[in-house]
């Protein structure tokens, strides 16, 4: 998914996302899952 990949590029770019990122991978969250957070909440 093109969205899905660029989405992910902007949010690694960002500092403070890729850091919140980066704790949530350490919890174990992964991008996916808080791709579909993000969707269903949005």
């Amino acid at each position: 998914n093109e969205l899905k990949e660029q989405l992910k590029l902007k949010l690694e770019e960002d500092e403070f996302s890729s850091e919140q990122l980066q704790k949530l991978k350490d919890k174990g969250i992964t991008f996916t899952q808080l791709w579909h957070k993000k969707l269903y909440s949005a």
